[in-house]
C-alpha cells in the first residue's frame, strides 16, 4: 500500500514538474522544481512540505474527474499518516496511530483510577465530592511534587521521542548534522512556523474549507498556537509564585497566572472550535479520510482538556473541585501520553521540512 501510495505521488509530482502552472502557489512546487526525479525521501519531504492549502487541487486541470486523477492534497495527507506511523516501532504503536481514539480513552479510564486511588490514599476519605474545605489548594486532594512527577515523566518520554524523530527525519531526508545548525534558517523557519505563512496563499489565503479564498483556517490556527504560548506563559508564572516567591494557589481571579491561563484557555477554545466547525464545512475530495481519527482525537482531547480547566477554576470553592480536578488532570495526561502518537506530531515534521526548503532555496 506504501509503495503504490508512492508510485502515485511520483506519477503526479513528475506530471506537476512539466505543467508548471502551481509554481507560486506554495514552497512544495518551488522545491519540486528543483528535482527532476523524486525519490522515496523526497516524496516524504515534500509531503511533510505542504500546508495542506489545497490552492493546487483546485487550480489544477488534471484533478478528478480528469483521467489522470491529480489530487496533490489526498496523496500528501496519506503520505503523511504514513510518514508517523514509520517512526513507529511496533505493530501495537502503529495501530495506535490508526486509531487514536481507543487508546486515549483507555489511558484515560487508566488515569482517572490513578488519580481517584491516589486522592483517597492521600485524604484518607472515599468520597470525590466535598472532601476539602472551601479555598482549600489543589494539593489537599493531591500532593504538588506528586503531580510533578507523574505529569513530568510522560511529558518527558514524549518530548525525548520527538527529538529522537526529528534526529531520524533529518538523516532521512538528507539533512546532514552540520546543515541543521544554521542560525538563519532555523530564524526563517521559525518565523515561518510562528506565522504559518504557507497557509497565506500568496496573500489571498487558502481554497479552505471550500474553494473559496479564506483566512480562516489560517486564524484559528494561530488562536491554537498562540493559547498554547499563553497557557504554558500562565504555568512558568504560577511556578515562579509558587517556588520562588513563596505564594501558594489558588491563586485570585485577577492574579497573572489565572488571567494568562484565562486568555490562553479562551484562545484555545475558539481556535478548536474554529477548525471543528470548519472540518464540518470543507470538501472531503482533497482530503484523505485515513488521518480523519488522528485530526479530530487530537482536537477533542486538547478541547476537553481546556474546558474541564475552566471548570475547575469556577468550581474550585465548591464540593466539586475534587472530582472536576481529577477528570481536569486524568485528561491532562492523557494529552502528554498520546503526544507521541498525535497529530502534534507534524509540527515536528514540517518545521524540518521548512528548514530544508529554506536551505535548498538559499544555497
Amino acid at each position: 500500500m506504501f509503495d503504490k501510495n508512492f508510485e502515485d505521488a511520483r506519477f503526479s509530482l513528475n506530471i506537476c514538474n512539466a505543467c508548471r502552472y502551481c509554481e507560486n502557489i506554495c514552497p512544495v512546487f518551488k522545491a519540486i522544481e528543483l528535482r527532476r526525479t523524486f525519490s522515496d525521501n523526497d516524496i516524504i519531504y515534500l509531503a511533510n512540505l505542504c500546508h495542506d492549502c489545497r490552492g493546487c487541487y483546485y487550480a489544477c486541470q488534471y484533478a478528478p474527474p480528469h483521467t489522470f486523477d491529480i489530487n496533490i492534497p489526498k496523496i500528501f495527507g496519506t503520505l503523511r499518516l504514513e510518514t508517523y506511523k514509520n517512526y513507529r516501532n511496533s505493530k501495537f504503536s502503529k495501530d495506535i496511530v490508526d486509531k487514536p481514539h481507543l487508546f486515549s480513552i483507555a489511558t484515560f479510564i487508566v488515569s482517572f483510577l490513578f488519580y481517584t486511588i491516589s486522592s483517597i490514599i492521600n485524604t484518607g476519605k472515599l468520597s470525590l465530592m466535598g472532601i476539602v474545605d472551601q479555598n482549600d489548594s489543589f494539593y489537599s486532594i493531591l500532593p504538588e511534587n506528586f503531580l510533578i512527577i507523574t505529569m513530568f515523566i510522560p511529558f518527558a518520554i514524549s518530548l525525548t521521542i520527538y527529538i529522537k524523530n526529528l534526529i531520524d527525519y533529518c538523516d532521512y531526508i538528507g539533512i546532514k548534522k552540520g546543515d541543521f545548525l544554521k542560525l538563519f534558517n532555523h530564524i526563517r523557519s521559525l518565523k515561518s512556523l510562528v506565522l504559518l505563512e504557507f497557509l497565506d496563499g500568496g496573500g489571498y489565503g487558502c481554497n479552505y474549507p471550500g474553494e473559496e479564498y479564506s483566512f480562516s483556517r489560517r486564524i484559528y490556527h494561530q488562536f491554537v498556537l498562540f493559547g498554547f504560548k499563553i497557557t504554558f506563559i500562565s504555568t512558568l508564572i504560577a511556578a515562579f509564585m509558587s517556588h520562588i516567591l513563596n505564594i501558594s494557589p489558588p491563586y485570585t481571579f485577577t492574579s497573572l497566572p489565572v488571567i494568562f491561563g484565562s486568555i490562553g484557555g479562551a484562545l484555545l477554545l475558539l481556535g478548536l472550535t474554529g477548525l471543528l466547525y470548519l472540518r464540518t464545512k470543507m470538501d472531503r475530495i482533497p482530503y484523505s479520510e485515513n488521518v480523519s481519527s488522528m485530526d479530530i482525537n487530537f482536537i477533542i482531547i486538547l478541547l476537553l482538556s481546556v474546558l474541564t480547566g475552566f471548570l475547575v477554576l469556577l468550581f474550585r470553592s465548591t464540593t466539586f473541585m475534587p472530582i472536576l480536578l481529577i477528570i481536569h488532570l486524568s485528561i491532562v495526561i492523557t494529552f502528554f501520553i498520546t503526544l507521541p502518537f498525535s497529530k502534534l506530531q507534524h509540527a515536528v515534521f514540517r518545521y524540518v521540512s521548512i528548514y530544508k526548503f529554506f536551505s535548498e532555496i538559499n544555497k
